[in-house]
């Protein structure tokens, strides 16, 4: 997995580097290359943070308190405070 310069002039996927082609339609910043990468990110995310948390790195609380802001875990039309009760 390569290095990702968040500070680049030339957008890249996140995970794996590779060069980013122009969006086909408007809407949010693109940030992954393929689904197969956010997914890959999304989970190697998980793990640090389970890990995180079994270790005492990371508590309940913080992640509780975190910005609920992106939420894409929904299948059906819910806020993300409804998930996250």
């Amino acid at each position: 997995m390569a290095e990702v310069d968040l500070a680049g002039s030339d957008p890249i996927c996140l995970w794996c580097g590779a060069a980013l082609g122009s969006a086909s339609h408007p809407g949010s910043e693109r940030r992954f290359c393929s689904a197969k990468c956010r997914q890959a990110l999304h989970g190697a995310c998980r793990s640090w943070a389970v890990q995180a948390v079994y270790e005492g790195r990371l508590s309940l609380d913080a992640i509780r308190n975190a910005s609920q802001k992106a939420c894409a875990l929904a299948t059906e039309a819910k806020s993300c405070s409804e998930l996250v009760e």
